[in-house]
């Protein structure tokens, strides 16, 4: 990387942008320095004369010391002989005497009176602030203590406060220089080190646009130790990393913008961007190409107050508009006026999304999803589904007349074929008519078993099936379903067992329909299991419920046939070799019936493991006189 100093163009930038002092560099990065340099001044002084005033008051208590341990010296070694010399009264001693301790230093006047004495006297007191010490001069005499006069010494303490006033002047000068010194090698030393890498870095900051590609930051340092980082170093790198991501979040955001405009324009609905004055600050290409307006533009819609747009107005959706701008989404479904340019009727979904700032709301979009050809499928749709409700009513009723039109002539064949196999006008001679009235009368057998079936599930869509409402018990209808079907089950030497409570509730329902419910099962159960193979039928009382679970290990059911067994003429397998005889209607009615009893049915089944079939009815049943 390069070396990059930004101090000139930052300069340069700042002379275009005006005089504002918080946008001179050098100036404020300076002004850290100085901030620095005066509070490690006020800093150290405060030291300084925190220190001192320490310094100087023991000095002052260690001349109040010394001062004092002359006094007590005077007391002790000349007190006796001056006493002894004003006992006799020897006035040139006494005063050679006084001069003699008028030399020591700050005594500035000495002085003896007494009683009966005239007085000796030398120097004079000149100093404002003294110390007074007063001794008397004691005589023994024949044993007796006489009390002759008193020596008074006065002591300077003027010479004393010069003296610490000339020791706390020079203390002050030396800390001044020094702190002067130290703060001058400190701004030299931290503008060299700091406060021009802290302009270089606010010049590259401020030049910085996320979307010109220049050279990272890189400082100049002559100080800088290779291959060590300090704070300035990790400011630079976190800059440089700052960079960097803000320049790829300026990229993806720069695509995501590029994305959300072609998305604006060519999504299939139109788009109206509004402010919280109602104001159109931006509309999609739909909205412009598709919906007949007084304007034809973009830019004849910016700054136009939505609540004013002649096709709002006409069509009273002012207040449906004014929605808009709630914190919450809002939805109004199926609005239709004649809107689009085509000038067909524009049914449409209106939908706002509130924009969001500080908690308040700064807008709106607002998104018209035209509905219209889904109307109009809608109505041709239902159109459809009446048409078709009446031809399968027709059909309903076709089947239903049909089927007992055929009853008449299929008992006819019925009871004329028994007849004949019974030979009741004599033997029918060939062997082969034996045989073909058997077949003609199995299949008039099959055919009417056909139409009945066929008749019953007519009856029922037809709504024409009678159900006879009655207190049942359901245990006796369980096992007389499970006697009819012990025969078909022995042949095949099934196992057939069943699983009761010891008391069921009375099913209030068709007795009719709960035979023929639980004989189709059963039977199918029979149907497409194997030999030796086992049939269970269990029951139990759930929560007001009854529940009836037929098991089977038979064939089973293939999965992309288990959806579509209850539907009309399907059989249960495809496989020729597997399907059993029947008309494919059994499962049918069942449900049929079962809906019609406001039951439940459930089928369950694995291929080639077996099929478990689940019914279930409210219980009890409401139970009426």
């Amino acid at each position: 990387m390069t070396d990059i100093s930004y101090t000139q163009t930052s300069t340069r930038n700042r002379k275009t942008m005006g005089t504002n002092n918080e946008l001179d560099a050098p100036s404020s990065t300076r002004r850290i320095t100085k901030r620095m340099i005066i509070l490690i001044i006020l800093f150290s002084s405060f030291i300084t004369i925190f220190a001192t005033t320490i310094q100087i008051y023991l000095d002052y208590k260690t001349e109040l010391k010394w001062l004092d341990q002359k006094i007590q010296q005077v007391e002790s070694t000349q007190l006796s002989s001056l006493t002894a010399s004003v006992w006799v009264v020897d006035a040139k001693l006494i005063q050679l005497q006084l001069q003699g301790l008028a030399n020591i230093p700050d005594f500035e006047q000495l002085s003896i009176t007494g009683v009966g004495i005239t007085g000796w006297s030398i120097g004079k007191q000149t100093s404002t602030y003294v110390v007074t010490h007063e001794f008397p001069l004691l005589y023994n005499n024949l044993g007796k203590n006489l009390t002759i006069g008193t020596l008074k010494i006065v002591a300077s303490l003027d010479a004393v406060y010069k003296r610490l006033v000339k020791k706390l002047v020079v203390i002050l000068v030396n800390n001044a220089i020094k702190t002067f010194l130290v703060a001058i090698f400190i701004f030299y030393l931290f503008g060299r080190l700091i406060t021009r890498h802290l302009s270089d870095i606010a010049g590259y900051v401020r030049d910085l646009k996320v979307a010109n590609d220049i050279a990272p930051l890189k400082l100049k340092r002559a100080f800088s130790a290779p291959g060590k980082f300090d704070e300035l170093d990790d400011v630079v790198e976190g800059i440089n990393t700052m960079k960097k991501d803000i320049t790829a979040s300026f990229e993806a955001i720069s695509q995501s913008e590029q994305r959300f405009q072609e998305l604006f324009r060519s999504i299939p609905v139109s788009v109206i961007v509004i402010n919280k004055n109602y104001e159109i600050i931006d509309i999609n290409s739909f909205h412009l190409d598709n919906y007949a307006n007084s304007f034809d533009t973009r830019d004849e819609y910016l700054g136009l107050n939505i609540l004013t747009v002649p096709t709002v107005v006409e069509a009273g959706l002012v207040d449906v508009y004014k929605n808009a701008l709630n914190k919450k989404p809002f939805i109004a479904l199926g609005l239709s006026y004649i809107q689009r340019r085509d000038g067909k009727i524009f049914h449409y979904n209106f939908r706002s999304v509130p924009l969001m700032k500080n908690a308040s709301v700064n807008g709106a979009i607002i998104i018209h999803e035209d509905i219209t050809d889904l109307k109009t499928t809608e109505r041709a749709a239902h159109f459809a589904l009446v048409q078709a409700e009446k031809a399968n009513q027709i059909k309903s009723d076709f089947l239903a007349t049909m089927s007992h039109e055929f009853r008449t002539p299929l008992n006819a064949i019925l009871g004329f074929s028994e007849l004949i196999q019974g030979e009741y006008f004599g033997p029918l001679g060939s062997k082969n008519y034996t045989d073909y009235i058997n077949d003609i009368h199995q299949s008039g057998e099959h055919l009417l078993a056909l139409v009945n079936d066929i008749l019953d599930i007519s009856m029922i869509e037809a709504g024409k099936r009678a159900f006879v409402q009655e207190n049942i018990n359901v245990a006796d209808i369980i096992k007389g379903c499970l006697d009819k079907m012990a025969p078909m089950a022995q042949q095949k030497s099934i196992h057939l067992s069943h699983n009761l409570p010891a008391t069921l509730p009375t099913l209030y329902a068709d007795k009719r329909s709960i035979n023929q419910i639980l004989f189709n099962i059963l039977s199918n159960a029979v149907k497409f299991t194997g030999i030796d193979g086992a049939i269970s039928l269990n029951a139990t009382i759930n929560k007001n419920k009854l529940i009836i679970i037929i098991k089977d290990n038979g064939i089973g059911i293939a999965p992309d046939q288990l959806f579509q067994v209850t539907e009309a003429f399907t059989q249960a397998t495809p496989d020729p070799h597997l399907a059993q005889q029947g008309t494919g209607l059994g499962l049918t009615i069942t449900k049929s019936l079962i809906d019609a009893q406001n039951g439940l049915f459930v089928i369950q089944s694995t291929k080639g493991v077996g099929t478990t079939v689940t019914i279930t009815f409210p219980c009890p049943m409401p139970v009426k006189s």
